[in-house]
Parts: C-alpha cells; sequence; structure tokens
C-alpha cells in the first residue's frame, strides 16, 4: 500500500494502526485520569470549604446561646429581667430589670459574641433580627433609667409597662427556638 508516497506492508499498516490507537488510547486515559483527578480535588475542597463554615456558623449560634443566660427571666446571676410574685396581693407579679446585667449585656457581651467572636458574620438573618430586638427593648430601659433610680438593695429597678415585659419574654422564647432549631440544622447537615 502506498500512504503518502511511502510503501507499506499490510503487516507494517497494521502495526502502525495498533501504535497509533495504542498511543491515542494513553492520551485518552491522561485527559479522563486528569479531569477525574481534577473534579476530585475540587470535590474535596468545596467540601473542606463547606464544612468549615458549617462549624463557624455552629460556633457562631452557640455564642448567640451564650447571650440568653442574660435574656431569660429565670433568677440567675445574669439575668436582666427578675420578678416577685404577691400572693397577698391576689397574686400579681412584679418585673423588674437588674441595671448592672443589662449594661453590661449591652456595652460588653453582646458586643463580644457579635463583633470579637465573629458571630455577626455567621448568623442568619432571622436570628440577628431577634436579637436586636430584644436589645432594642432593653436598651429602652437602660437610656431612659434615671441616674438617681429608686432600685432595690439588689439593684432592681421596677418595669411600669408590662407589655415590654411580654415582648421580652416572647423575643426570648422565638430566640430561643430559632437557635435550637438552627444548630440542630447544622449538625444535620455536618453529618450528610
Amino acid at each position: 500500500m502506498d500512504l503518502w508516497g511511502i510503501q507499506l506492508e499490510a503487516g507494517e499498516l497494521a502495526d502502525l494502526t495498533v501504535g497509533a490507537l495504542g498511543f491515542c488510547g494513553v492520551v485518552v486515559a491522561a485527559v479522563l485520569a486528569y479531569v477525574f483527578a481534577t473534579k476530585q480535588s475540587r470535590q474535596v475542597h468545596n467540601t473542606v470549604i463547606r464544612t468549615d463554615r458549617l462549624r463557624r456558623e455552629i460556633a457562631a449560634l452557640e455564642a448567640v446561646w451564650t447571650l440568653l443566660a442574660y435574656m431569660s427571666d429565670k433568677k440567675s446571676d445574669k439575668a436582666i429581667l427578675h420578678w416577685t410574685k404577691d400572693n397577698k396581693a391576689g397574686g400579681v407579679t412584679q418585673y423588674f430589670y437588674h441595671y448592672a446585667n443589662l449594661e453590661r449585656f449591652l456595652l460588653q457581651e453582646l458586643s463580644t459574641v457579635f463583633y470579637q467572636q465573629h458571630a455577626g458574620l455567621f448568623i442568619s438573618e432571622q436570628v440577628r433580627d431577634l436579637l436586636y430586638a430584644y436589645r432594642a427593648v432593653v436598651a429602652g430601659f437602660y437610656f431612659s433609667h434615671p441616674k438617681t433610680a429608686q432600685a432595690s438593695a439588689e439593684g432592681l429597678t421596677l418595669i411600669n409597662k408590662p407589655e415590654q415585659v411580654e415582648k421580652l419574654k416572647a423575643l426570648y422564647a422565638d430566640l430561643n427556638r430559632q437557635l435550637r432549631m438552627e444548630i440542630e440544622q447544622r449538625y444535620r447537615a455536618l453529618e450528610v
């Protein structure tokens, strides 16, 4: 056979064809291996980034969780809201705010969690809105707190508007529920 002016016999042509096909097979295999390795590397990289993001979101949500100690109406050293129930006056409950705890929450703890611990970067919009709605209500107490307040021996000041207390309780309950739900979602996403 005459191929481009080169005389080849059938056996030589077969050997040349087999060699060319073998070379093409090696090239195709190398290209496929490269594509597969690149895809695999990208998937591993994306998984690492996704896992890191989830861990940071969990840490941020857990940092916000620590603020619930200030927001709870359960009596504690950190609680802003305190209450007493007067059984003699028909079970009337009076609510108070603890000014020192309120000040620590507004001026230190909230900023520390949100900015220094980077929670502000990784919490959801819903958590942020609930947190700052709570802050807005207690900031009203802070800014309206008279310098010569009639505080009790424990540093408690009476809250005259019960609707503010109900708003704080509702915000606390909503934030508590939202945090639990989001933390659980993030942990489940890590398991996948």
